[in-house]
């Protein structure tokens, strides 16, 4: 819940049931409005203090002319700061208001995975973004263990995602007659990357590691700059998920990051696969 008016921006915080204020941001603009206001309730008080003492010293059949005159000039500076806030509110509103200190609302997270799951499958990306921000909530929360939970199933659905996307970009790059295709947009290479930087730095500030998580998650993105052709911050993610693979009895993992490296240093070293 937002309340805003020209001077605070408040929003319920659900979590400590109290209103959370700021000061709207100064512009050229809302100081117009903002005194134009200020003006137009002082027309008004004076037009009726000025009225309550024309009604005792008055004469009989005499006219209002100073409270209509002030009230004239009341309407006439709101009217104004309507107008003027009308006519600029796309410079009002973005300055006024903090849009990009929201967040989203747990309802639209359900709707988000539901949805997504319907169009798209529950091992799909798109629904690991709603697993995403529903950890987000659990996390603001204190419940770390619900929190660590739904970070493993996005980290384990993009592992897989990526995994298939360097199979096929080996395929490609050991059979050069092909076509290479884009592997994924860079709208939803951003999108991961923000969302596994976000894992790997709960697992590494958290006192509890999971060292089979951060080699997961290390894992994906080494492989996701790697498909983006940033072998550096690939070797960089690839290392640190082999040392934390190290520590765990999964094998598999180990490998899998070993021969991601290998791919690597590689193409630094020599020709691309197949080249030749």
């Amino acid at each position: 819940m937002e309340n805003s008016d020209l001077w605070y921006n408040c929003r319920f915080d659900n979590f400590t049931g109290t209103w959370l204020c700021a000061s709207s941001k100064e512009t050229e603009w809302i100081q117009a409005v903002q005194v134009l206001m200020v003006l137009s309730v002082v027309f008004s008080s004076v037009s009726f203090l000025v009225f309550l003492g024309q009604l005792f010293t008055m004469s009989k059949g005499g006219l209002f002319y100073f409270t209509g005159l002030c009230q004239v000039f009341a309407g006439l500076m709101a009217f104004s700061a309507a107008l003027i806030y009308t006519l600029h509110n796309k410079e009002i509103l973005p300055s006024s208001k903090e849009l990009t200190s929201g967040h989203f609302g747990y309802c639209f997270i359900l709707a988000w995975i539901y949805y997504a799951s319907e169009e798209y499958g529950l091992d799909s990306t798109v629904t690991c973004d709603g697993y995403f921000f529903m950890a987000d909530v659990f996390a603001k929360q204190g419940k770390m263990s619900i929190t660590r939970s739904l970070y493993s199933a996005v980290a384990h659905t993009w592992h897989c995602h990526l995994t298939e996307l360097l199979h096929t970009h080996v395929q490609f790059f050991q059979n050069p007659d092909e076509l290479l295709e884009p592997s994924y947009d860079k709208g939803r290479r951003a999108e991961g990357d923000e969302m596994l930087r976000t894992m790997l730095e709960f697992e590494q500030d958290n006192s509890r590691k999971e060292p089979a998580q951060i080699a997961l998650v290390a894992h994906c993105l080494a492989m996701l700059w790697f498909l983006e052709g940033d072998n550096l911050k690939a070797l960089g993610f690839g290392g640190t998920a082999l040392q934390a693979s190290q520590l765990i009895p999964n094998r598999d993992l180990t490998e899998a990051i070993r021969g991601l490296l290998q791919l690597v240093q590689s193409l630094q070293t020599g020709p691309p696969p197949g080249s030749g």
